[in-house]
């Protein structure tokens, strides 16, 4: 039989999962369904114009992007945490779900509207 010396032994390194990147997936989870909802429902306000469906385009990329960078994030969420193990306010991949949302909040702000971009006027003139 074989004695190991106290020093020979190898660092314990646990099996834990985050929840600083449970936190952080939730939010940009919740950021790309209130960017895709909000467009939605200003589509169904507004009257079909080609003008308009144009500019509006340019607003549906960074709002695609934003989801897709939402699914990716669920994705690395459940690929890298494993929650049935004890959990920790954060660990290495925190990086990458931070660099994520920081990701989609920038996509948000790319997918409002600028003060130059004006929606077209629906309301009838009055005094016509």
């Amino acid at each position: 039989m074989v004695e190991i010396q106290p020093e020979n032994l190898p660092i314990a390194t646990f099996a834990v999962w985050a929840l600083l990147n449970l936190i952080l997936t939730i939010v940009t989870v919740l950021i790309a369904v209130v960017l895709i909802a909000a467009w939605f429902r200003k589509r169904d306000d507004v009257r079909e114009d080609s003008e308009y469906e144009q500019k509006e385009r340019k607003y549906l990329a960074p709002r695609i992007a934003a989801s897709a960078a939402a699914v990716a994030s669920i994705i690395v969420f459940i690929l890298t945490q494993d929650m049935s193990l004890p959990m920790i306010l954060y660990d290495k991949w925190s990086i990458l779900h931070g660099i994520i949302v920081i990701a989609v909040v920038i996509l948000a702000i790319f997918s409002k509207k600028r003060n130059g971009d004006q929606e077209p006027d629906n309301s009838k003139d009055i005094n016509s």
